[in-house]
């Protein structure tokens, strides 16, 4: 499977842009159909580490997860938001926006994820194939209900990072195991920023290739105003953090990035400050591509 998964097949059925819209929202509707408690296999295929994770929805709460490695943190994914719960200390000791690595799909996206992916159906998977380079950027594993069993994760450079696999799954668990992980309730920090009038005045919508802006958070925090910015094409997410008002502070200008991050983790960050302006870039991509989207940002320090 893992072979196929590397490269599109010659006997794959590429589905049109309806079929394929139909056949994702009912894999996402597989999904949060009814709560469920299971375990994940994470493997990542660069450095050959693998991890166990517990993972749970909640229909009223969203999907909760922690790593058995370090069972005193829970992750809750709420509204784009990461909240992590030191269980042993009771409290939250962090709020972040991140992509939930165990959400396969956001309905939000499809229409965008077709505009930039082939849909490739095999016996037992889809690939979402990049109509821009033809290369499969991930695959998920069905089983014959068509809920997801496993998910192989490409860089877009095709270059295979991470396949999580479903160990175990339980879709009537009962009070017992969802108990630890069902004591909190969470709220976000920061609602989003309203208006597309004001979106479409103050910030780039667009970046190659068939990036579209998603959302926009303001956030004021210690006196300073910070500007959270969300792309996505579908299958991707690039994050841009920056503060438009400038502080007295002498020029500088730093990248702090480095291609070992990358190839773990699969993703790389760009921070600059100029005249002080600080912006930060994360993304799965590598270090060019965000360089030339931070520079549709430049023009932002004069507004």
């Amino acid at each position: 499977m893992f072979i196929l998964a590397s490269s599109a097949s010659s006997w794959a059925k590429i589905l049109s842009p309806e079929e394929a819209k139909l056949f994702l929202e009912e894999i996402h509707q597989k999904q949060h159909m009814q709560s469920f408690w299971s375990f994940w296999k994470v493997e990542n295929l660069v450095t050959k580490e693998a991890s166990f994770y517990e993972v749970a929805f909640i229909k009223e709460k969203g999907i909760l997860w922690r790593n058995l490695g370090e069972e005193n943190l829970l992750f809750i994914d709420s509204e784009g938001w990461r909240h992590v719960i030191n269980l042993k200390e009771n409290r939250e000791i962090a709020t972040y926006p991140a992509v939930c690595p165990f959400e396969f799909l956001d309905p939000d996206n499809l229409d965008a994820l077709l505009d930039n992916y082939l849909i490739e159906m095999q016996s037992g998977s889809i690939a979402f194939v990049s109509r821009e380079t033809q290369k499969v950027q991930k695959v998920l594993l069905l089983d014959k209900e068509h809920n997801v069993k496993g998910v192989f994760n490409f860089s877009p450079q095709g270059e295979a990072l991470s396949i999580a696999q479903l160990v175990y799954i339980d879709f009537s668990p009962d009070t017992n195991q969802l108990a630890q992980l069902n004591t909190w309730s969470v709220k976000n920090p920061y609602p989003e920023e309203p208006g597309e009038k004001d979106r479409k005045e103050k910030y780039p919508l667009f970046f190659p290739p068939g990036f579209k802006l998603k959302k926009v958070y303001k956030i004021v925090e210690n006196g300073r105003i910070w500007h959270y910015l969300v792309y996505t094409d579908g299958l991707y997410f690039v994050s841009v953090f920056y503060n438009p008002f400038p502080f007295l502070v002498e020029k500088r200008l730093f990248f702090l990035n480095s291609v070992s991050r990358y190839l773990k983790k699969g993703t790389t960050t760009l921070v600059k400050e100029e005249k002080g302006h600080y912006f930060l870039i994360s993304g799965p991509f590598q270090e060019e591509f965000l360089k030339n989207v931070l520079q549709l940002f430049s023009s932002l320090k004069s507004r």
